[in-house]
């Protein structure tokens, strides 16, 4: 295992940005193999606000945009959840319009 510097909200090559944000942020990641991946965002009562990714997808680099617009989120804290085959990851956005 190499050494991975957890910082903010990076972690294993997700990337959150930006973070606060002002109607759209971007999670940014790489799958270095064909991975199960579910990308979902929940507002802080725990509803589902928006699923962005499900499904098999092939090694790569992905963007997934979370517009709050499209989504009639307001502002407010939000959890993004992703599960990358057996791995989990969660960080807290910030939605500031």
């Amino acid at each position: 295992k190499s050494g991975i510097e957890v910082m903010g909200t990076t972690f294993d090559g997700i990337t959150v940005f930006p973070n606060p944000f002002e109607g759209t942020t971007n999670i940014t990641y790489t799958l270095p193999s064909r991975s199960n991946v579910n990308v979902s965002v929940y507002n802080a009562e725990g509803k589902l606000v928006a699923k962005l990714k499900d499904g098999m997808y092939g090694a790569g680099s992905y963007t997934d945009a979370f517009d709050a617009k499209k989504y009639n989120a307001a502002e407010g804290v939000y959890f993004l959840k992703m599960y990358i085959n057996d791995r989990y990851y969660t960080t807290k956005i910030i939605n500031l319009k």
